[in-house]
């Protein structure tokens, strides 16, 4: 009973199995996505991906247009009141 207060834990294992990726054909596959082409082979999960991705790009520079205001509006406020 003692040794199993004492016992210690292992952590637990991670069995990852790397699959093939082929650069070549995910390029030409995201092309073939970014044109609207219509292809047997794009499945459903790569242009959802792919609008995923160009929706996060479209995010970050907006996000960066409003902090670069924002930094522009703190400087002039900062003028004037000075």
């Amino acid at each position: 009973m003692l040794q199993g207060i004492f016992k210690k834990q292992e952590p637990r294992k991670f069995n990852y199995k790397s699959r093939y990726y082929n650069q070549d054909e995910a390029n030409i596959r995201k092309q073939k996505i970014l044109n609207n082409e219509q292809d047997t082979h794009v499945n459903f999960g790569d242009r959802f991906r792919q609008k995923m991705e160009a929706n996060r790009k479209i995010k970050q520079n907006s996000l960066r247009k409003l902090l670069v205001m924002l930094a522009i509006l703190a400087v002039l406020l900062y003028i004037l009141l000075h």
